[in-house]
């Protein structure tokens, strides 16, 4: 149960697990977990009664952020086991709980941070598994549950003036969701019962008749889930270090192409070699460039360009650019004057790069868009009432959307896709006609500067008007202290990084956007030197060196006679920073019911850093995943069947995310010095070694396919489980 008290932190994108492990709770669902603000303006996160043994079930952690501690105070009811519990009051509103049927709880208590638990007024009626949200300081409404002697509810109570009260139904009964507040509307989640999402509306005195927006399918192993609010969404991780590319005017009549290694933070910068853009300039005294430029599928492809790579799409490999071959419809070419090319999720959920409305209706409908899968190129049929060229794209993930704004033409005017066809969308309020740039923010869209009614200055945010109606409107982010006008923006998590073209006062431009404002924070590097055109920046991140040694399509141990080493190209060795990723098929059938082991995947040194294995013993099949320790000092395991230390062995328990899962490793020194290697499956850590020193192989690592015997040895059987995404890059 070691896994259940971890602690993680989500980014937006992805979750880091931190170092610090809840104390006694062991969260695998149950009561809510809380945050109080206490009266000197800290915080602390409460999770409570999770853990049936002793009177941990009627007892708290609290994590400040670094540290995690157990809370001395014990509740006084029998157990707090499905309680819930929300914030009230500057403390948490804890009720009901229960053991299945064995004793509903009524009781009612407030906890108080540094003083405990206090009674309240008990509950109409006994309850557990239910769920809560707070409404303000004073008010908490409560969803649902088994109530004793009704069994599976559809109530709703609500507990306001230190009293309980009927609130009102649901409009399906269920258990186990999780109740969250956007605005004045309360959404109430799948749960055990059933996978219907609820909605009802707070008036400021009482709560709406509900409805279903949206049914997810019932399926009773997901219960309490996360429910995270997408106005907050971060779907790029923070940075501020690029590899930034561009043509600028070196004399009157001449460009050169300029590399340049940036930090925002530091304000350094310095040449670098321009061969991260291979291919893509046209020469090195060319002022044209202007590739589009998208993130996909951890991929990032630059599309086209002025002058001969109009017509092309090139994939960044992390040191340089190759071109993609295509394939599908012809491809009609694309040159980024303004905007950028959004992804969007269709409803078969096959994302797809859309490109639209190019200048030269010649070679591009003005009034239409292609689309890109990674070699695919289709048409969409649907065209734009407006023409858009020139204006900006953006997208709405949530459902699915691409939205065209402004244009030479279309001065003002939004035309909204959905997979199908365009509507109308709400006229953006300074009538935006070309010049300006959109910028995807999660759950709405900024444009920013721009010819319009106030020219270079503005800032407007498109957004949910009504989330479950899908109505937009725009929303004024007040003026920008920047002019912003022929110019690229590109956004990587809460930093926007910009290109002014023009001079004077070309150069590097930062802004923030928090979520709720965007500031300008002007220029931040001077370049002194007009621009071709649109420059490009690649997260520093990004330009590690990476080697594929399987792509998409899956390989497997019986393909090959003996056993095939991937050389890479970065000369990564084991006593470098690195990541290896796998994808290994899940599936246990393949596994032979003979006492043998099948090397069947790993590096070419079978001992460092890893190999993975399939057995057959006298506890069943088994995945063997063995991350050797290789001189580190602390190992931590977190799989219930550890072997010699270092070797993890996973029964069917495993598979839990489709045939494949995926297989992390990596090994870095932090900041101190301390060298750290961490092994994930799926997204879940198994493996965390730290050291004073560095590994103390220092081996090329290339990758493994199969084993070099091929007789009947006790290591040479094959599996035939597919591989594939086997790539190592630099940390």
């Amino acid at each position: 149960m070691a896994q259940c008290q971890n602690i993680f932190k989500f980014n937006g994108c992805a979750l880091e697990q931190l170092e610090v492990t809840m104390p006694t709770q062991i969260y695998a669902g149950g009561a809510e977990v809380r945050t109080v603000v206490h009266a000197d303006g800290s915080e602390n996160a409460y999770i409570c009664f999770t853990n049936s043994n002793g009177n941990n079930s009627r007892m708290c952690d609290s994590f400040d952020g670094r540290t995690a501690v157990s809370q001395p105070y014990v509740s006084s009811a029998s157990t707090r086991q499905d309680s819930s519990m929300a914030n009230y009051k500057g403390g948490l509103l804890v009720f009901g709980g229960g053991t299945y049927h064995i004793t509903d709880i009524a009781d009612t208590e407030i906890f108080t941070p540094e003083v405990g638990f206090s009674a309240a007024q008990p509950m109409i009626t006994a309850a557990n598994r239910m769920n809560s949200v707070s409404i303000g300081n004073d008010r908490v409404i409560m969803f649902g549950g088994f109530l004793e002697g009704e069994g599976i509810t559809e109530k709703i109570f609500m507990y306001y003036n230190d009293e309980w009260s009927f609130a009102g139904n649901m409009v399906v009964a269920n258990s186990r969701t999780t109740a969250i507040l956007i605005g004045s509307s309360i959404i109430v989640s799948s749960g055990q019962q059933s996978g219907v999402i609820q909605q009802f509306e707070w008036d400021g005195y009482s709560i709406s008749e509900g409805r279903i927006v949206d049914d997810v399918g019932d399926n009773p192993s997901i219960v309490t889930p996360i429910v995270i609010p997408e106005l907050f969404e971060e779907c790029e991780r923070p940075t501020n270090e690029f590899v930034f590319g561009a043509p600028l005017k070196v004399t009157d009549s001449s460009y050169e192409f300029t590399a340049l290694d940036l930090s925002l933070s530091t304000l350094d910068y310095f040449d670098t070699s321009p061969a991260y853009f291979k291919d893509v300039i046209l020469s090195m005294d060319s002022s044209q460039f202007a590739p589009g430029y998208v993130n996909y599928k951890g991929q990032i492809y630059l599309m086209g360009g002025y002058g001969r790579t109009w017509s092309s799409i090139y994939k960044f490999t992390g040191s340089t650019t190759e071109r993609v071959e295509l394939s599908g419809e012809p491809y009609k070419g694309f040159g980024r004057i303004d905007g950028n090319n959004p992804v969007v999720g269709w409803q078969d959920n096959q994302e797809r790069i859309f490109f639209c409305f190019n200048t030269l209706a010649s070679m591009h409908s003005k009034k239409s868009c292609q689309t890109f899968d990674g070699s695919v190129i289709r048409n969409v049929e649907a065209e734009t009432v407006y023409p858009h060229d020139q204006g900006c794209i953006g997208t709405f993930e949530r459902n699915k959307e691409v939205v065209a704004i402004g244009g030479r033409e279309a001065a003002g005017k939004t035309e909204i896709f959905n997979g199908t066809s365009w509507r109308a969308g709400p006229d953006q309020p300074n009538n935006l006609a070309q010049r300006g740039v959109a910028v995807d923010v999660g759950a709405g869209i900024i444009t920013i500067g721009g010819y319009g009614d106030v020219n270079g200055y503005s800032a407007y945010l498109l957004t949910y008007d009504d989330m479950i109606e899908n109505t937009k409107k725009w929303v004024d982010l007040g003026r920008l202290n920047s002019y912003y006008v022929y110019n690229s923006i590109f956004r990587f998590g809460e930093i926007i990084v910009a290109h002014r073209q023009s001079i004077p006062n070309a150069g590097i431009y930062m802004l923030t956007w928090d979520g709720n404002s965007l500031e300008d924070h002007g220029m931040q590097i001077d370049l002194g030197l007009i621009g071709g055109s649109s420059g490009i920046f690649i997260p520093k991140e990004q330009t590690k060196c990476k080697s594929i040694f399987i792509g998409d399509t899956p390989q497997r141990d019986t393909d090959v006679e003996e056993e095939i080493i991937f050389e890479q190209q970065c000369d990564i060795r084991n006593s470098d920073a690195y990541v290896i990723k796998l994808e290994v098929e899940c599936d246990f059938d393949q596994i032979q019911e003979i006492v043998a082991r099948s090397y069947f995947v790993g590096t070419s040194n079978y001992n460092f850093p890893f190999r993975i294995d399939t057995i057959w013993d006298s506890s069943g099949k088994r995945y063997n995943v063995a991350l050797f320790t290789d001189g580190y000092e602390t190992i931590e395991t977190f799989a219930d069947d550890v072997r010699a230390g270092h070797s993890l062995y996973f029964d069917e328990d495993i598979c839990t995310n489709g045939d494949y899962m995926e297989i992390v490793i990596k090994q870095w020194a932090d900041n101190e010095g301390i060298w750290r290697k961490t092994l994930e499956i799926d997204g879940v850590l198994m493996s965390r070694y730290t050291s004073l020193t560095a590994p103390t192989s220092s081996s090329i690592i290339n990758g493994r396919l199969g084993f070099a015997d091929t007789d009947e040895s006790s290591f040479a059987y094959r599996n035939g489980l597919g591989v594939k995404n086997f790539s190592i890059r630099e940390y």
